[in-house]
């Protein structure tokens, strides 16, 4: 069973590989057609893409396993032609995301990062602007799955109250899970009364763009958290709305462009917006774990046949992923 990885991959998960498989790392992030032309497997992660044109070079391989929760950066409809199977790892990332959404909205009620600034610069207490509670703020929660439920649980734990908006799953559902949380009907209404939005849905026809000027009209004044994906966010329109007051603050892990451009306009020093590098499964456990699941995914299908969380997902949104 040859198995070809790219270099992001744990020492742990490499081991486990190499128990059972002809293990190969590739040179690179893009692996080489030469690397590609015998394997059966290939395990991956976000850098990675994977287009037709690579399918083409790998005749012999019968599965992608990415150490990610999202894939869009697989041509899924090239792999679909290729009779390729691809699997992702949905749940080994979701705590870690979960965390850096809830640092980012810490950080936007509590701004230690400025307090550090200012004290390097001779200021004291009186100085700074008086923060916000947590306990008494109300959280909307844009997209209620894996990580946005976890997300609902630390803010639970903070006191706040909280809504959500998610076209796929019920106020019946949500109620199930023990949160508190009520389900609003649109996205205007949720930006209406919410004192912070924080994003956590996946990357789709119907997702990419959806907040957007007309939805900023609708806040006064919230803190918006994304962690999920950039071009879910119409970055001149959140700059626009952060310059009207519509948006008192951001916390962004994501970009339109990434890394993020030195011309950006969100770098503007005027601007409220707390920067982080697409690190939301940038945590040694989630590495860790991620990598080990991607691998046993890899043997018990060459193995057994055996697949677990398939691409594209078994979920209602799954008809609105683009097509490369």
């Amino acid at each position: 069973m040859k198995v070809l990885v790219t270099p992001n991959i744990s020492d742990k998960a490499l081991t486990y590989l190499k128990g059972s498989c002809d293990v190969r790392i590739s040179a690179g992030l893009l692996p080489t057609d030469s690397e590609l032309s015998d394997c059966e497997a290939l395990q991956i992660r976000s850098r990675t893409k994977i287009t037709a044109g690579l399918l083409a070079q790998a005749k012999q391989l019968k599965v992608i396993v990415t150490a990610t929760s999202g894939f869009d950066h697989i041509d899924l409809h090239a792999c679909q032609q290729a009779n390729v199977t691809v699997m992702h790892t949905p749940t080994a990332n979701a705590q870690s995301a979960a965390e850096l959404a809830t640092t980012l909205m810490m950080l936007l009620h509590r701004p230690i990062h400025l307090y550090d600034q200012g004290i390097r610069q001779g200021l004291w207490r009186d100085q700074f602007q008086a923060a916000r509670l947590l306990g008494e703020s109300h959280l909307g929660i844009v997209g209620l799955g894996r990580i946005g439920r976890r997300v609902a649980m630390m803010a639970k734990a903070f006191g706040m109250s909280m809504s959500f908006y998610d076209p796929y799953v019920s106020q019946a559902e949500a109620a199930l899970t023990g949160l508190a949380i009520q389900k609003e009907d649109d996205l205007h209404q949720l930006f209406s009364h919410c004192d912070v939005v924080s994003l956590h849905v996946p990357r789709t026809t119907k997702t990419s763009g959806m907040i957007n000027s007309e939805v900023f009209s609708h806040a006064q004044g919230l803190r918006l958290i994304n962690t999920c994906r950039g071009d879910v966010v119409v970055e001149d329109d959140l700059c626009a709305a952060l310059d009207k007051g519509q948006i008192a603050a951001c916390g962004l892990d994501v970009f339109e462009s990434e890394p993020l451009s030195p011309t950006s306009k969100l770098r503007a020093s005027d601007r409220p917006v707390v920067f982080s590098p697409h690190a939301g499964a940038f945590t040694e456990h989630a590495f860790d774990a991620s990598s080990l699941e991607a691998a046993e995914k890899v043997v018990k299908f060459l193995s057994e046949n055996e697949i677990s969380d398939p691409l594209p997902p078994a979920t209602a949104w799954a008809k609105d992923i683009p097509i490369a």
